[in-house]
């Protein structure tokens, strides 16, 4: 849409001067490149595996938001001197960023 308004305010600039065969010209190859713009302006369609790949993804955030929070809070028990805390099976959580 912004490009035809550019395309237009460009044709208003330059028929304002000239004789009718220059804003012929003019007028011609504004109305080509408006048309090549509206060729080119095709959308693609959402893949077959969207919905799957939206979900692993929604699932990974989810997961690696547990992360941040478990590590914010044993960020704050080092700051005040305590021992991180442990996971459900008694062992000290890993906390490598790689895990």
């Amino acid at each position: 849409m912004e490009e035809k308004k550019e395309e237009e305010n460009k044709l208003n600039k330059e028929t304002k001067e000239g004789d009718v065969a220059q804003k012929i010209v003019v007028y011609q190859h504004t109305n080509k490149t408006i048309k090549v713009a509206i060729i080119c302006n095709h959308q693609r369609t959402v893949s077959k595996s969207y919905a799957a790949q939206m979900t692993r993804l929604t699932e990974k955030i989810h997961e690696l938001k547990g992360v941040l929070n478990r590590l914010k809070t044993d960020l704050a028990r080092a700051k005040k001197g305590k021992p991180p805390l442990k996971d459900a099976d008694g062992k000290r959580r890993n906390l490598t960023p790689e895990a």
